[in-house]
């Protein structure tokens, strides 16, 4: 991009808002006919090695009390699966 920062880090588009998740990954904001609206603001925790904790910390509070996880170990497969078969597909021109 030609800016120093970038502006946002997405746009998206539908037939009746914008959302905007800015570059930060902290506030996420929609723009509608009806004016500008905040819809989620995230104030993280930055010292080194909170955001795992974080995971890990949610992680043990499912085991303990049955909950599944936010994502659990099959939804991270397809995931991962599905972003080998685009390396494969590049990898062998198909």
């Amino acid at each position: 991009m030609p800016f120093a920062e970038r502006p946002a880090f997405l746009h998206v588009h539908t037939l009746k808002a914008l959302l905007i998740l800015n570059s930060e990954l902290t506030t996420l904001e929609a723009v509608t006919e009806n004016g500008h609206q905040t819809l989620m603001t995230y104030n993280p925790d930055t010292s080194p090695g909170s955001f795992v904790s974080g995971e890990i910390e949610h992680f043990l509070d499912c085991i303990e009390s049955g909950q599944k996880p936010e994502t659990d170990g099959y939804d991270a497969l397809k995931s991962l699966r599905t972003i080998w078969a685009m390396y494969e597909a590049v990898v062998s021109g198909g």
